[in-house]
């Protein structure tokens, strides 16, 4: 077969098609999870919810609509869910609210 010569921060990947394409990353998007650190660049709010929910073991629920051209970059390292949520909200004006493993995020616009 082929031969493909990687370097570092370079990874393979496999489009749809079935080709491989080669391709540079932030190492830091793609392994920093081993190492506890929670990383967003400009994720838009349902990737933020589902990162969240999937980092923290909780359900988030959102009343009102998020701003469609809302996104958040943060590095979070070893972090409580309530100091990430500060993070998020603070940079749109939602708000949030923590019941056990229930959350609740407004956005009061």
């Amino acid at each position: 077969g082929d031969q493909v010569t990687l370097d570092p921060n370079e990874m393979l990947v496999m489009e749809k098609d079935g080709k491989f394409s080669k391709t540079g990353f932030d190492p830091m998007d793609v392994t920093g999870w081993k190492d506890n650190y929670l990383v967003f660049k400009s994720a838009k709010f349902l990737e933020v919810k589902k990162k969240l929910e999937l980092w923290y073991g909780v359900q988030i629920t959102f009343k009102g609509n998020p701003d469609k051209d809302w996104t958040y970059s943060g590095v979070y390292k070893d972090e409580t869910l309530e100091n990430v949520l500060r993070g998020v909200c603070m940079t749109s004006g939602m708000t949030f609210k923590i019941d056990k493993k229930q959350i609740t995020i407004t956005n009061p616009k």
